[in-house]
């Protein structure tokens, strides 16, 4: 499991774009967001904890085309516990992998 946490898949060099691209094309990554309607992550996220007055970067992460890119399986997190996240995440892993 490779955790990049919040933002840390957003490249915005092609280069290391691509680099990042190719080190996770063997792997079923999976993206976590919190709603399939990026407003709604962008107002959670930003009601948890407001970004700086110069740059919104819950925006900038949550609407940046690198996740929808990247990201082999999605899973959307609102109104689940940790432990419901990771039984979905962990059967949408195996149907992937099967």
């Amino acid at each position: 499991m490779i955790d990049l946490g919040g933002g840390h898949s957003v490249q915005e060099g092609a280069g290391l774009f691509a680099r990042v691209r190719a080190a996770l094309a063997p792997v079923p990554n999976v993206v976590l967001l919190l709603s399939p309607d990026p407003e709604e992550s962008v107002r959670v996220l930003t009601r948890r904890r407001p970004p700086p007055q110069d740059f919104d970067w819950h925006r900038h992460f949550v609407t940046h085309r690198s996740n929808r890119v990247l990201a082999k399986l999605v899973v959307h997190t609102a109104g689940q516990t940790a432990e419901q996240t990771c039984e979905v995440v962990h059967r949408r892993l195996i149907r992937a992998i099967s």
